[in-house]
């Protein structure tokens, strides 16, 4: 499972739980990227009861297709996109 810190979802909150929510994740590239929760549940057919740990566990780097070093949850004010 991708390392959690900060405002870190626990690793077996569902995605129902966290509606509305963003996940904020690095890669050891450098790049990061806020993804809105709702959308990947909605646009990846994920079903609500899903922890959000599977979810981290499952993305990869847009930029290098790298794991997360670290996730969590995006604070307050910063924009998550549509689901990758």
């Amino acid at each position: 499972m991708g390392s959690m810190s900060g405002p870190a979802p626990m690793p077996d909150d569902p995605l129902w739980f966290r509606r509305g929510e963003n996940l904020r994740a690095w890669c050891a590239c450098g790049h990061s990227a806020v993804m809105r929760l709702d959308a990947i549940q909605r646009e990846h057919g994920v079903g609500p009861h899903t922890p959000v740990s599977r979810i981290v566990d499952r993305l990869r780097c847009r930029r290098c297709g790298g794991r997360p070093v670290q996730a969590g949850l995006a604070r307050r004010g910063e924009e998550g996109r549509a689901a990758p």
